[in-house]
Protein backbone atom coordinates (compact mmCIF):
# COMPACT_ATOMS: atom_id res chain seq x y z
CA UNK A 1 0.00 0.00 0.00
CA UNK A 2 1.52 3.54 -1.33
CA UNK A 3 2.52 5.94 1.99
CA UNK A 4 -0.37 8.46 3.23
CA UNK A 5 1.81 11.36 1.18
CA UNK A 6 1.78 9.92 -1.96
CA UNK A 7 -1.68 8.77 -1.67
CA UNK A 8 -3.02 12.35 -1.34
CA UNK A 9 -0.95 13.56 -3.99
CA UNK A 10 -1.74 11.56 -6.90
CA UNK A 11 -5.43 11.71 -5.41
CA UNK A 12 -5.38 15.15 -5.59
CA UNK A 13 -3.52 15.02 -9.36
CA UNK A 14 -5.95 12.60 -10.60
CA UNK A 15 -8.56 15.17 -9.28
CA UNK A 16 -7.28 17.99 -10.78
CA UNK A 17 -6.78 16.44 -14.09
CA UNK A 18 -10.18 14.94 -14.40
CA UNK A 19 -11.68 18.53 -13.67
CA UNK A 20 -9.56 19.99 -16.48
CA UNK A 21 -10.80 16.89 -19.07
CA UNK A 22 -14.32 17.77 -17.88
CA UNK A 23 -13.70 21.60 -18.22
CA UNK A 24 -12.23 20.56 -21.39
CA UNK A 25 -15.05 18.73 -22.71
CA UNK A 26 -18.15 21.10 -21.54
CA UNK A 27 -16.07 24.16 -23.33
CA UNK A 28 -15.41 22.20 -26.69
CA UNK A 29 -19.48 21.57 -26.34
CA UNK A 30 -20.13 25.15 -26.27
CA UNK A 31 -18.29 25.60 -29.88
CA UNK A 32 -20.48 26.69 -33.18
CA UNK A 33 -21.33 24.41 -35.33
CA UNK A 34 -18.98 23.64 -38.40
CA UNK A 35 -20.05 25.27 -41.92
CA UNK A 36 -17.05 23.96 -43.95
CA UNK A 37 -14.73 21.38 -41.76
CA UNK A 38 -16.64 17.88 -41.48
CA UNK A 39 -15.31 17.41 -38.50
CA UNK A 40 -16.02 21.13 -37.05
CA UNK A 41 -13.47 22.38 -34.80
CA UNK A 42 -14.72 20.64 -31.66
CA UNK A 43 -13.31 17.39 -32.19
CA UNK A 44 -9.88 17.72 -31.38
CA UNK A 45 -10.88 19.31 -27.80
CA UNK A 46 -13.21 16.63 -27.30
CA UNK A 47 -10.68 13.65 -28.44
CA UNK A 48 -8.41 15.45 -25.89
CA UNK A 49 -10.87 15.94 -22.98
CA UNK A 50 -11.87 11.89 -23.68
CA UNK A 51 -8.57 10.77 -23.58
CA UNK A 52 -7.91 12.51 -20.41
CA UNK A 53 -10.72 11.31 -18.61
CA UNK A 54 -9.96 8.00 -19.47
CA UNK A 55 -6.38 8.28 -18.44
CA UNK A 56 -7.70 9.49 -15.08
CA UNK A 57 -9.85 6.44 -14.79
CA UNK A 58 -7.19 4.02 -15.69
CA UNK A 59 -4.77 5.81 -13.03
CA UNK A 60 -7.55 5.94 -10.48
CA UNK A 61 -7.98 2.03 -11.24
CA UNK A 62 -4.23 1.24 -11.25
CA UNK A 63 -4.11 3.34 -7.56
CA UNK A 64 -6.52 2.00 -6.06
CA UNK A 65 -7.30 -1.84 -6.91
CA UNK A 66 -3.78 -3.17 -7.52
CA UNK A 67 -1.97 -4.43 -4.52
CA UNK A 68 0.74 -3.03 -3.20
CA UNK A 69 2.37 -4.18 -0.34
CA UNK A 70 6.07 -2.47 -0.82
CA UNK A 71 5.50 -0.64 1.96
CA UNK A 72 5.59 -3.52 4.89
CA UNK A 73 8.62 -4.33 3.76
CA UNK A 74 10.18 -0.97 4.51
CA UNK A 75 12.37 -0.47 7.85
CA UNK A 76 12.39 2.97 9.73
CA UNK A 77 15.36 4.08 7.74
CA UNK A 78 13.97 3.50 4.68
CA UNK A 79 10.41 5.17 5.50
CA UNK A 80 12.34 8.38 6.62
CA UNK A 81 14.35 8.74 2.75
CA UNK A 82 11.00 8.01 1.50
CA UNK A 83 9.77 10.89 3.39
CA UNK A 84 12.25 13.33 2.69
CA UNK A 85 12.05 11.89 -1.17
CA UNK A 86 8.34 12.85 -1.22
CA UNK A 87 9.18 16.26 0.70
CA UNK A 88 11.53 16.81 -2.60
CA UNK A 89 9.28 15.93 -5.08
CA UNK A 90 6.53 18.02 -3.79
CA UNK A 91 8.54 20.99 -3.65
CA UNK A 92 9.75 20.38 -7.25
CA UNK A 93 6.01 20.25 -8.47
CA UNK A 94 5.74 23.53 -7.01
CA UNK A 95 8.34 24.95 -8.56
CA UNK A 96 7.11 23.45 -11.47
CA UNK A 97 3.76 25.11 -10.83
CA UNK A 98 4.97 28.23 -10.37
CA UNK A 99 6.68 28.44 -13.57
CA UNK A 100 3.81 27.41 -15.06
CA UNK A 101 1.94 30.14 -13.43
CA UNK A 102 4.15 32.56 -14.09
CA UNK A 103 4.41 31.56 -18.34
CA UNK A 104 0.38 32.30 -18.05
CA UNK A 105 1.08 35.57 -15.99
CA UNK A 106 3.44 36.86 -19.02
CA UNK A 107 1.30 35.62 -21.66
CA UNK A 108 -1.95 36.87 -20.44
CA UNK A 109 -1.03 40.14 -18.11
CA UNK A 110 1.80 41.23 -18.91
CA UNK A 111 0.82 40.45 -22.97
CA UNK A 112 4.31 39.41 -23.89
CA UNK A 113 4.76 37.95 -27.40
CA UNK A 114 3.86 33.86 -26.89
CA UNK A 115 7.45 32.45 -28.26
CA UNK A 116 9.02 34.78 -25.68
CA UNK A 117 7.11 33.86 -22.76
CA UNK A 118 7.59 29.94 -24.13
CA UNK A 119 11.50 30.77 -24.21
CA UNK A 120 11.58 32.18 -20.86
CA UNK A 121 9.41 28.99 -19.19
CA UNK A 122 10.88 26.33 -20.93
CA UNK A 123 14.42 27.90 -19.94
CA UNK A 124 13.95 28.36 -16.67
CA UNK A 125 12.01 24.63 -16.32
CA UNK A 126 15.17 23.07 -18.08
CA UNK A 127 17.57 24.77 -15.92
CA UNK A 128 15.70 24.19 -12.93
CA UNK A 129 15.17 20.65 -13.80
CA UNK A 130 18.72 19.62 -15.02
CA UNK A 131 21.79 22.30 -14.26
CA UNK A 132 23.93 23.11 -17.14
CA UNK A 133 26.88 21.31 -17.36
CA UNK A 134 28.74 24.70 -19.14
CA UNK A 135 28.55 27.32 -21.09
CA UNK A 136 28.47 26.13 -24.16
CA UNK A 137 25.81 23.39 -23.34
CA UNK A 138 23.76 26.64 -22.11
CA UNK A 139 23.75 28.84 -25.06
CA UNK A 140 22.96 25.43 -27.18
CA UNK A 141 20.21 24.47 -25.03
CA UNK A 142 19.16 28.77 -25.29
CA UNK A 143 19.43 28.72 -29.01
CA UNK A 144 17.65 25.19 -29.73
CA UNK A 145 14.62 26.89 -27.41
CA UNK A 146 14.37 29.81 -28.89
CA UNK A 147 14.65 28.42 -32.58
CA UNK A 148 11.67 25.81 -30.85
CA UNK A 149 9.48 28.35 -29.75
CA UNK A 150 9.58 30.90 -32.76
CA UNK A 151 8.79 27.35 -34.92
CA UNK A 152 5.72 26.59 -32.16
CA UNK A 153 4.85 30.75 -33.01
CA UNK A 154 4.70 30.34 -36.68
CA UNK A 155 2.69 26.55 -36.72
CA UNK A 156 0.34 28.54 -34.25
CA UNK A 157 -0.09 32.20 -35.96
CA UNK A 158 0.45 31.20 -39.76
CA UNK A 159 -0.78 27.48 -40.28
CA UNK A 160 -3.29 27.46 -37.77
CA UNK A 161 -4.36 30.60 -37.11
CA UNK A 162 -4.29 30.99 -33.91
CA UNK A 163 -4.36 34.85 -32.07
CA UNK A 164 -1.57 34.13 -30.16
Amino acid sequence: MTNLFRLRYEISFLFIALMMGILAFSSARELPEPTFEPMGSAAFPSAIATVTVLLVLLKSLQLFVTPQAREEKENEKEKEKEKEKDSSRFTRSLVMLSLLVAFVAMTHFLNLAWWISTSLFLMAAMSFLKKPAGVTPLIIRCLVIVAFSLILDYIATQVLYLDL
